[in-house]
């Protein structure tokens, strides 16, 4: 997957970066890499470590029930963008997740997410093992997910300190504060 899905957040003991802030609505999932986060859950806002592998938000890639990601009729799947409803329903985490170190992690938004699986069930459908078939088809998926998210009409989250540009790439100097 050639993907721009790993991201690296170099820390700052003056900046409070959060990946995840408590009621904040979020499209996306995260998975340590390396470094530390600093986990607050819970009314009592209890704290807590976590490191490599943790991982984060995993009901944000799941397609509420409202929305429907694919249309399956025998023979045929329908890509996600098409029968993406247009009301949006977002994953409000009840904790949130601030960088204590540096930290290498995986981001994968809902609609990356969709597109991946998608494209595994058109592979699996058409029993193709051509790898450039497959790699052809995840990069038609793909090519619609970056085209709706040009579009504002998928993924439009941003997280609240930040938005996907500055997660990815703190040092930019786009992102100063």
């Amino acid at each position: 997957m050639e993907q721009d899905i790993i991201c690296d957040i170099r820390f700052d003991p003056k900046d409070n970066v959060y990946l995840y802030t408590r009621g904040k609505a979020a499209d996306f999932f995260v998975l340590i890499l390396q470094g530390k986060v600093e986990v607050s859950i819970g009314k009592e806002n209890l704290v807590f470590e976590q490191g490599p592998f943790a991982y984060f938000g995993h009901l944000a890639l799941c397609q509420p029930s409202a929305m429907v990601a694919t249309t399956t009729t025998r023979g045929s799947t329908q890509s996600i963008v098409s029968t993406t409803s247009s009301m949006a329903v977002h994953y409000l985490p009840d904790f949130s997740v601030k960088v204590a170190s540096d930290v290498q992690f995986l981001r994968v938004t809902r609609a990356q997410y969709q597109a991946a699986r998608v494209a595994t069930k058109m592979e699996q459908e058409k029993k193709d093992d051509s790898e450039e078939a497959a790699d052809e088809i995840f990069q038609k998926e793909w090519k619609k997910v970056i085209d709706c998210e040009a579009n504002n009409s998928i993924n439009s989250i941003r997280t609240p300190e930040y938005d996907r540009k500055q997660i990815c790439d703190p040092d930019s100097k786009e992102n100063a504060v």
